[in-house]
């Protein structure tokens, strides 16, 4: 005895098919502008943070003097402004 197998086709109208891309585009396209507003949000946060980083650095270069130790680290110590005007790294050379 022979089967027979009826298999049944569905077709979707086009414009179904459309409408559902659509969808998906319009849902990644959502997650992609949150996404984008959380990486400017972040964007921004490090700005700032770089700007106080840099301020910080440029305080004490101007206003301390930097020198490396024997360890090989950079150290920042602090200026002394002679009576005379002239700068040094210590009281005691100011003093003589």
């Amino acid at each position: 005895m022979k089967s027979t197998r009826q298999f049944s086709i569905c077709f979707f109208p086009a414009s179904d098919i459309a409408k559902a891309g659509i969808e998906e585009l319009q849902s990644q396209n959502e997650e992609l502008a949150i996404q984008l507003a959380n990486a400017e949000s972040k964007r921004r946060e490090l700005a700032a943070e770089n700007g106080q980083v840099l301020h910080l650095l440029t305080d004490i270069s101007e206003n301390h003097n930097e020198y490396i130790n024997q360890d090989e680290y950079l150290y920042a110590g602090e200026k002394f402004v002679c009576n005379d005007g002239s700068v040094s790294k210590s009281k005691k050379v100011c003093q003589k």
